[in-house]
């Protein structure tokens, strides 16, 4: 632009028809509106972005969701972490996204569709009793509804058939804050913020911890990651807990992800915790280490631990092995590793494995 104005400007300023001071005059105006103009389409822009993002948040305040707390909660406030499934049934819904394309596009074969979907079972007639303070083993081939069982717990989702049952009360009896704030639950993947370690291990519970001090909280915090090993870890940074780790953790190792997570469930102090593969990215010492530590610190507390290595859950009160949605085999480490062939075939191939690790 600049050059355009100069040349056509001293152009004109040559042949007589622009005085100098006409076009220094006309130059300014230009640089005075350049940079409206160009921040008034940034702007526009961002509008524009923001309206779109804007839409899709509302879309999400619209949704009416399935899982909601009874009209008249009949169960306690305080739970002791029974836990029972009385042959319970479970599939994925269709979304009506899905059903309406179905119904447009197979009209011949919907019914079909239909009823093969409805049959469908993720989980099949499941049944099992965890007693209080027990220490629960799940272990079973990928795929196998290992996570869809402990998704059904907090109600995540419903059952379609059966009843789910915490103290001997169904879990559609309790309002979800006080089910939810009983259950401590650690993800594979956990989600982090784009805030501090400490902001992070606290999030979710800052009212729960509200009547102590900040010097309390802290020791708490300290105190849990110490048990999730976590704490050797935070003392190499600058900042120590104050950290920040960027966006879902980037900053973090896999293993330091699942170990602030594993911290932040045992915060809350929970009823029930639940471990849903957590311990994948840590090293079988640190994993043997934290073992230990929770062992000590979680007893009393109902501990279901889903896990792909048996060294994980072979110390535990009752192993579940699960194949395409059903219980093959309920016991201990030492009986199943006898009468379970599923179960002999996860340990005996994790051995092969770890000694070919060695080897190399």
């Amino acid at each position: 632009m600049d050059i355009f104005v100069l040349l056509v400007g001293g152009r004109q300023v040559i042949d007589g028809t622009l005085t100098i001071g006409q076009f220094v005059q006309f130059s300014a105006y230009i640089g005075f509106i350049t940079w409206p103009l160009i921040s008034l389409g940034w702007v526009i822009n961002l509008i524009q972005r923001g309206s779109v993002s804007m839409g899709r948040i509302n879309n999400v305040f619209k949704i009416k969701p399935d899982i909601t707390n009874p009209p008249k909660p009949a169960a306690p406030q305080a739970l002791q972490g029974n836990i029972s499934f009385d042959h319970v049934f479970f599939r994925y819904e269709l979304s009506e996204k899905t059903k309406k394309l179905i119904k447009e596009n197979f009209i011949d074969f919907k019914d079909t569709f239909t009823r093969a979907i409805e049959n469908n079972w993720v989980i099949k007639d499941m049944s099992f009793d965890i007693k209080a303070g027990m220490k629960v083993g799940i272990v079973g081939f990928t795929g196998s509804a290992k996570s869809t069982i402990v998704n059904l717990i907090p109600r995540l989702y419903n059952p379609q058939k059966g009843k789910i049952l915490v103290d001997g009360f169904d879990i559609r009896s309790y309002p979800l804050e006080v089910l939810r704030s009983n259950i401590g639950y650690v993800t594979q993947e956990p989600f982090l913020f784009s805030k501090s370690i400490r902001e992070n291990i606290l999030f979710g519970k800052e009212e729960l911890l509200s009547h102590l001090s900040e010097s309390e909280i802290t020791n708490k915090i300290i105190e849990v990651s110490k048990t999730s090993h976590l704490h050797e870890d935070v003392r190499q940074f600058p900042q120590k807990y104050e950290t920040l780790i960027g966006e879902r953790g980037v900053t973090l190792s896999g293993g330091q992800k699942q170990r602030l997570a594993i911290a932040r469930a045992l915060l809350s102090e929970p009823v029930i915790l639940i471990f849903d593969d957590s311990f994948s990215n840590v090293d079988t010492n640190t994993e043997e280490l934290i073992l230990s530590d929770l062992k000590q610190k979680t007893f009393g507390i109902t501990t279901i631990i889903i896990s792909h290595r048996i060294s994980t859950i072979k110390d535990s009160d009752l192993i579940m092995v699960i194949d395409n949605g059903e219980i093959k085999e309920m016991g201990k480490h030492s009986e199943l590793i006898k009468k379970c062939s599923i179960y002999q075939s996860l340990y005996y191939r994790q051995q092969l494995s770890e000694e070919l690790r060695e080897e190399v």
